[in-house]
């Protein structure tokens, strides 16, 4: 926390040339990209960009945990409704 602010800061590397070591059936879903596109929704993202995360392959993720929290001020939808 910064000055009362809180920040998100989220990054996803992309490898080009790994085209070859991708498994030809989708990997399974795991916990933690579920809740990664949850945040990512949450926070108003283009639901382009989030199904994006499907060609990436989370099965290594599958023994972690995706924590976050999320200020109302940052959530779009929420505040919208809020005011409604």
């Amino acid at each position: 926390m910064h000055g009362g602010y809180m920040h998100s800061k989220l990054q996803i590397l992309k490898y080009e040339g790994l085209e070859s070591t991708r498994p030809t059936a989708p990997p399974a879903e795991t916990l933690f990209g579920t809740e990664l596109r949850r945040f990512l929704r949450a926070l108003g993202l283009d639901e382009k960009l989030v199904k994006s995360l499907d060609n990436y392959n989370f099965s290594e993720t599958s023994r972690y945990g995706f924590i976050h929290s999320i200020t109302q001020a940052s959530l779009p939808a929420v505040a919208r409704d809020a005011r409604a």
